[in-house]
């Protein structure tokens, strides 16, 4: 067998395994919940971002599959503290913020990353459900805040004069500014974003639909 098929085919058997770990989306007291969510942090691509110091953001969104329609969302922050060497973590959903808290291991992570339960949606007893919901997670590399501090250190690095050059005599013609260093600067800049560092999609039943 050739490298190529061989690396499709198991590519293609571990995202049909990782497809079948699906989370769950049931009705509750509190609203519809969403649970026992698949174990992505243990995945290499996101593994190897969550020790860099910065915040990892996970974005949950639940989107209903026809009638009625549905639709809800919830995220979870993580950053490891290098200092401390524990990882905080923080979540938010539709029943608001929960304090932060920090896990000592790489292993007690995971374990309270599967037992985490979100209210993604307030749903009463009696709301009209779809009977399926497509589930993203989206991994975030950074948070906003993080994101804006990039932006605003770049831009300030590349607006300072160059210290490599002799200054101009006092007498001389003020230099022009250089449109084409801050055009990129400021394209540089803008192309820090908020972008997905992987994504994954599940269509799961809802527990609870009527």
């Amino acid at each position: 067998m050739s490298l190529r098929r061989f690396l499709s085919a198991a590519l293609l058997l571990s995202g049909v395994a990782f497809a079948e770990d699906r989370p769950t989306l049931t009705r509750g007291p509190r609203g519809l919940t969403l649970a026992r969510l698949p174990p992505v942090l243990a995945e290499p691509t996101v593994a190897r971002h969550l020790d860099t110091g910065l915040t990892t953001v996970l974005l949950l969104t639940v989107e209903g599959r026809g009638r009625p329609k549905l639709a809800g969302a919830g995220h979870v922050t993580v950053r490891y503290d290098l200092w401390d060497e524990v990882y905080a973590v923080g979540t938010q959903d539709a029943q608001g913020s929960t304090p932060p808290t920090t896990v000592a291991s790489r292993a007690a992570l995971l374990d309270w990353w599967r037992a985490l339960v979100l209210v993604v949606a307030p749903v009463g007893p009696s709301t009209p459900l779809p009977r399926e919901a497509q589930v993203t997670l989206q991994v975030v590399p950074f948070s906003q805040a993080e994101q804006r501090d990039a932006q605003d250190w770049l831009l300030r690095s590349l607006r300072e004069p160059d210290r490599t050059t002799a200054p101009a005599p006092p007498d001389s013609t003020p230099r022009p500014r250089e449109p084409v260093r801050e055009f990129y600067g400021a394209m540089l800049a803008s192309s820090i974003g908020r972008r997905s560092l992987i994504t994954y999609s599940w269509t799961v039943p809802v527990g609870g639909a009527r």
